[in-house]
């Protein structure tokens, strides 16, 4: 049982960023914790109109902004947000 941290890029995408190094580092990054893996985030994107558990955002961006704060690494029409904890059960035994 792993009731750790997890931030992985789940797959690298294709783009057309007009920035090569972004362009080339661009994947979808999930944020996972817990016993179970759940994720730890949602993406609600309001131009696909989907909501996902995982961000798609350059790696570079990523590093990068560790090293200087940046305001948003979300894409044009998305909102990261986190999500609701799960409440704990109340099963009597």
């Amino acid at each position: 049982m792993n009731s750790g941290f997890d931030i992985s890029i789940v797959d690298w995408l294709g783009s057309t960023i007009p920035d090569a190094l972004e362009r080339e580092t661009l994947g979808s990054l999930a944020i996972r914790g817990g016993p179970n893996g759940r994720p730890l985030i949602e993406v609600e994107d309001t131009i696909a109109r989907t909501v996902r558990s995982h961000i798609n955002v350059p790696a570079y961006m990523l590093a990068q902004s560790s090293v200087r704060s940046r305001e948003s690494s979300c894409a044009p029409g998305t909102n990261l947000r986190p999500l609701r904890p799960i409440a704990a059960s109340t099963t009597k035994v």
